[in-house]
């Protein structure tokens, strides 16, 4: 080797000694350098430094504030086995600490110790982190994470993108000795930076990264464009965030929060959301409510209602109570305050449940007297009857009747008030009222059939329905004769008062008699329209109708001496009825009459209850005019509930005829409650 070789090695080598050596031999941290180190609170700053003055003995604790955010912060480490070891001891007093890797920026650091430090030597005016741009609001939010087993730590491509991509590529060293190289073919002078961008838009950016870095070797003289080195940097930290929330690593995205706390606010409302989620199941309270302290005071209307709602699963009642006082001094326009007032009323409904599940009657009556005009205003059924069941089991029953009466009149067909209104009565010796309310649930309804049985009164099948409105149909048939009718009965308008019903009837009734020794077939067409009134009592019920109806009676042959042939319009009475006799007995009777025509039509039953739904007994039917008379001696069989709503009973018998021989008959009747 010539002396002038080794001459200019040995120069090198001191050359390389000299710049490396600062380094070697610092004691205290590196600026700009990436070191581990250990984060015990962040938050609002008082706390921080009472904090701080606890554990100040610590290797390199310090108080740093990063966009608008102090944080307290321990060691710089370039291993991460003594920063865990040191964390373990942390934890005893600081449960939320953990260990991340970031550099050290004295310009960030407010409370610590003083320290000269040098920076590191660079000619590259881009260095240093770029700040981020807004991101695209495109990307789909993950909730419920749980707790991570491992720590987050940032990857290789951060720490290149920081420390090397927007540097500078060094020239390379060449040898002194020639080397024999092809000639070197003529390039352009910038790279074409197009394809750069298509990668950018497909969010390809590992692969754009990797290109970026290919180009720069074959281009020394070119510089990325500013813009897409910003637009690469938002790319990887949404990349990043976004991982996180899928795999519901949630150290990690609190480490990303705590690196770029910019993009986690309103303009990225669901990634404040998934960090708030984050935080809630790592227990790191006092940051959570100090993330929702800066987004409901900023953020629109609705995304402020969204988050209060969201955070009533995050925190205990008494924080979330004063995150709501913080809401209602906001500005909101009256589509907003009408869903802020149903949220806030939903949560006193939630208290006012919680207290008659603990048995805690003050509590109850209290909460319950400040929410009466709210529940009347949104009719709240639900709260109405919770208010009249409380009221009934302390045995109150005006203020129970109260409660229930206010939920019937907001829903017609609600049962349980139906039966809170039964038992009340029932309570208070109104067996009449009880008998009511009882009527009015299902035939099927366990319920009813109790209070009934209770009160000694049993309106099921053949008594006229419990719902409002009901259809009839039904007919008999006996040799040469038979009898078919259609009919409804209608509650009045409800102005007219409970128990006043209108009836509809069309039949069609062929018969038989004997007229001086000759037999005449007659055929009779009526209709009706009656209005009556149905009162119940303790043992039964009664009714009464009356109204017009119309008749047209043929006869064949066509005897001259006949009366009420032809068509007449007539009055008509009629009146029902049935007594109880006891628990598997009861009567019961129709009879109604013609004016003018002198018909009528009298029937009477005796039935025995098998089951409750099961009736079987005899049945007497007598019918005349002032041309015939008619009785029938036979049996019906009743049951209710066949199908839903509808009662179906059959009879059978003999019939006389005065001047004919008997004959038998048998019948069917239908009866569909709507």
């Amino acid at each position: 080797m010539s002396p002038g070789r080794l001459f200019k090695q040995l120069a090198l080598m001191v050359w390389g000694f000299g710049l490396f050596f600062p380094y070697l031999t610092a004691a205290e941290p590196v600026a700009q350098q990436n070191y581990y180190s250990i984060q015990l609170l962040s938050g609002e700053p008082e706390m921080i430094k009472n904090a701080w003055q606890k554990v100040h003995e610590l290797p390199y604790v310090r108080i740093e504030k990063h966009t608008g955010q102090h944080m307290l912060r321990v060691g710089f480490w370039n291993n991460k086995k003594p920063a865990r070891k040191q964390l373990a001891l942390i934890r005893n007093n600081f449960s939320d600490a953990f260990i991340l890797q970031v550099k050290f920026e004295p310009n960030k650091i407010v409370q610590g110790w003083t320290t000269n430090t040098r920076k590191k030597n660079t000619s590259d005016i881009t260095e240093g982190r770029v700040k981020p741009l807004p991101l695209p609001s495109n990307l789909v939010l993950r909730q419920e994470y749980s707790r991570p087993e491992i720590l987050a730590f940032r990857d290789r491509h951060e720490i290149w993108f920081e420390n090397a991509l927007i540097k500078p590529v060094k020239k390379p060293f060449f040898p002194s000795r020639p080397v024999a190289t092809e000639p070197v073919k003529k390039q352009k002078a910038m790279p074409n930076e197009a394809p750069l961008w298509r990668l950018y838009k497909e969010e390809k950016y590992d692969v754009l990264q990797a290109e970026i870095i290919r180009i720069r070797g074959n281009y020394p003289n070119w510089h990325p464009p500013q813009k897409l080195l910003n637009l690469l940097l938002q790319g990887k930290i949404a990349q990043k965030i976004n991982q996180s929330i899928r795999e519901n690593d949630a150290a990690m995205l609190i480490h990303m929060a705590e690196l770029y706390p910019d993009v986690f606010t309103c303009t990225r409302i669901d990634w404040a959301w998934a960090l708030a989620d984050a935080r809630a199941a790592l227990k790191q309270t006092s940051s959570l409510i100090l993330g929702l302290h800066r987004l409901i005071p900023v953020c629109s209307e609705q995304e402020r209602l969204a988050t209060l709602y969201k955070a009533r699963y995050w925190l205990d009642a008494d924080k979330w109570e004063k995150l709501l006082e913080r809401e209602a001094k906001a500005y909101r326009t009256s589509q907003g305050e009408n869903k802020f007032q149903n949220l806030r009323y939903s949560y006193q409904c939630e208290k006012l449940l919680a207290a008659y599940q603990a048995n805690d009657p003050i509590e109850f009556r209290a909460l319950l007297s400040q929410l009466e005009s709210e529940i009347e205003r949104y009719r709240d059924v639900h709260t109405a009857l919770l208010g009249g069941w409380h009221y009934y089991n302390a045995q109150e029953m005006a203020a129970a009747e109260t409660w229930f009466t206010k939920a019937l009149a907001w829903d017609p067909n609600q049962r349980d008030a139906l039966h809170g209104l039964s038992l009340s009565a029932m309570q208070d010796g109104r067996f009449d009222d009880a008998q009511y309310f009882a009527r009015k649930l299902p035939t099927s309804s366990e319920v009813r059939q109790n209070i009934l049985s209770d009160t000694n009164v049993s309106t099921d099948f053949p008594s006229v329905p419990d719902t409002k409105s009901i259809a009839l149909a039904g007919g008999e048939l006996n040799p040469g004769n038979s009898f078919a009718y259609v009919g409804a009965i209608l509650p009045l308008s409800s102005r007219f008062g409970d128990g006043f019903l209108q009836r509809y009837w069309v039949d069609r009734l062929t018969y038989s008699f004997d007229d001086n020794g000759r037999k005449i077939n007659a055929e009779q067409w009526g209709a009706e329209v009656l209005f009556g009134y149905r009162k119940p009592y303790r043992q039964g019920w009664w009714a009464a109708y009356v109204g017009p109806a119309y008749r047209n009676i043929q006869f064949s042959p066509n005897v001259a001496n006949i009366s009420n042939r032809g068509s007449a319009f007539r009055g008509k009475i009629q009146l029902e009825g049935e007594q109880i006799l006891s628990d598997t007995w009861r009567v019961n009777a129709i009879a109604s009459y013609v004016t003018g025509q002198h018909n009528y039509w009298v029937r009477g039953r005796l039935l025995h209850t098998l089951n409750n739904r099961i009736f079987i007994g005899p049945e007497v039917i007598t019918l005349g005019d002032t041309n015939f008379k008619i009785v029938q001696l036979g049996w019906a069989i009743l049951a209710a509930e066949v199908l839903p709503k509808t009662d179906v009973g059959v009879k059978f018998g003999v019939r006389k005829a005065k001047g004919l021989s008997a004959t038998g008959y048998i019948g069917i009747e239908l009866g569909r409650s709507f």
